[in-house]
Order: structure tokens, then C-alpha cells, then sequence
């Protein structure tokens, strides 16, 4: 039997200092808020879009959010495939690319660019959309976890010390700043603009 090596104890100020001095831990962080941000805006504005920008009804909403979130578990099966193959950075690139597709779908199958008397093919794009940005859902989820756990990974090698919980922390604090400036900052600012120039 091989006797588990032993960790290097990690004081609480220290771990705070080894987390807030790992660059590939910071350049994570900063691409996850920028993700984090546009998820969270999509997610506040997700009913306005389909009930208002779209005109449709809570049926016709579930049958979109079926089509984005059904293919997920096949999706992260077809993600880890291309991570092995192309590497995680093109993978992930390609998450938000599909999701930036995804919104911009939402966009065109809304009633000021589709009409009012285009529901079925309203629907058409917006399912298409949806599935396609299934392929982000999963990742945007996924990711936070995979990502900290293998810095952590790699730095217990280097050095023998594992404060995992450290970074898991430091990025659930970013992205509930993040979140709070998304939802209650910028999007109500915006939506109080639009009523605004509406009304007017």
C-alpha cells in the first residue's frame, strides 16, 4: 500500500494571497465574469424577450426552453469530445459563440423584425436557436467547477498545497458582484430607458 503523501497546511491569509496571485486563476476569472454577465442578462430578460419581444405564450415558452435545455447532456458529452481533441480554450470559445448565436436568434424571431403573423416560423427560429445554444448551457455551468478544481489540481502538484475551496469561494464571490451589477444595475437602468423613450 502507498501511504497518501501528507498536505502542506495553508493558513487562511496565505491561501487568500496564493488564489489572488495565480494568474491562470485571475484570466479565468475575468473571462468567467465577462460570460457570467451576458448569461445573467439573458436570464433577467429571458421572459421579457419570449413573452413580450416575441409575443408568444407560456406554452410556446416552454416548448423553447425544452429545445435549450433537453440536447444539454448530449451536448457536454459532444463538448468533452472536442475539449480532448481541440483543447478547452477552442472549446469553450465555440460555448459562446453558439451562445451569442442563440440570443441573436431570439432577436430575429421577435415581433418588431418578424411581424405579427409569423408565429410558426417565430418559433421554428427560435427552437433552432435554442438547441444551438444548448451547447453553452452546459459548459456555462460545467465550467466553473471544472476549471478552479484543476488549477487547484496542478498547484497541489507544484507545491503540495491544496486550498481548492479558496478559489470556488473567490469565484463565487466575482460572479454575485457580477450578477448583482448584471440584474439589478445595468439591466433595470436599461429597461427604465426603453419604458422612458417608449412612453414618449
Amino acid at each position: 500500500i502507498v501511504p497518501l503523501s501528507e498536505e502542506k497546511p495553508v493558513r487562511l491569509f496565505e491561501s487568500i494571497k496564493l488564489t489572488f496571485t495565480n494568474k491562470p486563476f485571475l484570466k479565468w476569472c475575468l473571462v468567467n465574469c465577462c460570460s457570467f454577465f451576458g448569461l445573467q442578462m439573458f436570464l433577467v430578460a429571458m421572459n421579457a424577450m419570449i413573452l413580450g419581444g416575441m409575443g408568444m405564450n407560456g406554452t410556446q415558452m416552454a416548448i423553447l426552453n425544452t429545445c435549450a435545455f433537453a440536447p444539454v447532456p448530449l451536448m457536454l458529452y459532444m463538448f468533452n469530445k472536442l475539449k480532448q481533441r481541440k483543447g478547452i480554450r477552442f472549446a469553450y470559445q465555440t460555448c459562446l459563440l453558439s451562445f451569442a448565436f442563440c440570443i441573436l436568434t431570439f432577436d430575429i424571431a421577435s415581433v418588431y423584425v418578424m411581424g405579427n403573423d409569423n408565429l410558426t416560423l417565430q418559433i421554428i427560429i427560435g427552437c433552432l436557436g435554442g438547441v444551438i445554444g444548448s451547447w453553452a448551457i452546459g459548459s456555462f455551468f460545467m465550467m466553473p467547477y471544472m476549471i478552479p478544481a484543476q488549477i487547484s489540481s496542478v498547484e497541489e502538484k507544484l507545491t503540495g498545497k491544496n486550498h481548492s475551496a479558496m478559489y470556488f469561494a473567490a469565484q463565487a464571490v466575482s460572479t454575485s458582484v457580477i450578477g448583482a451589477i448584471a440584474s439589478s444595475l445595468v439591466y433595470e437602468n436599461i429597461k427604465m430607458l426603453l419604458l422612458e423613450s417608449l412612453s414618449n
